[in-house]
């Protein structure tokens, strides 16, 4: 029950911000990449939802499917921000990392592997935002909003990374216990 509320929360809190970077936009239109922020928010609701309620078990096609759109959410939002700094974005870069990890999961999950399947899935995310830090550290912009977005980022790579581990530690011990 909680859980459900608390998800229920994080839904319609990415949801508003989705609507929130769209109608901001509208206000700047010459600035695209409030949009990239719009489709990041969009993706990790969407996310949200197909995990809690829509997809229970998560076959091959629709993990992969998933991991596309969960690591195409954060490409969208680390090459807004990249844009908005106007540097480049190794975009490239970031796809074939994406492709990789999703051939990995592909076979994890075939596998019946399930934490190297969470464990790709966040080692993936964990090292995009890593990026995004870096690409914000060498900016050298530093207004308080690319300060924000690079603590963001690793406060998001350090979360996506250990999480993980911490949660099969965890496992492990409560599983001894019983």
């Amino acid at each position: 029950m909680q859980t459900d509320i608390l998800t229920s929360v994080i839904l319609v809190m990415a949801a508003v911000f989705a609507g929130l970077f769209v109608a901001l936009w509208r206000q700047e239109k010459h600035k695209r990449y409030i949009l990239t922020y719009a489709y990041w928010s969009a993706a990790v609701a969407t996310c949200i939802a197909l995990q809690a309620w829509v997809i229970k078990d998560f076959g091959v096609k629709e993990l992969v499917a998933y991991h596309a759109l969960a690591s195409s959410g954060v490409i969208a939002l680390l090459w807004g921000v990249e844009a908005r700094q106007d540097r480049s974005v190794p975009l490239a870069g970031f796809i074939a990392l994406t492709a990789l990890t999703g051939v990995l999961i592909a076979f994890a999950r075939a596998a019946e592997v399930q934490m190297v399947v969470i464990m790709s899935q966040n080692f993936n995310s964990g090292l995009l935002f890593t990026i995004g830090a870096y690409a914000c550290w060498m900016s050298g912009r530093a207004s308080m909003a690319d300060r924000a977005l690079f603590w963001a980022f690793v406060l998001l790579a350090a979360y996506s990374i250990f999480r993980p581990s911490v949660t099969m530690v965890l496992a492990s011990t409560m599983s001894m216990e019983e």
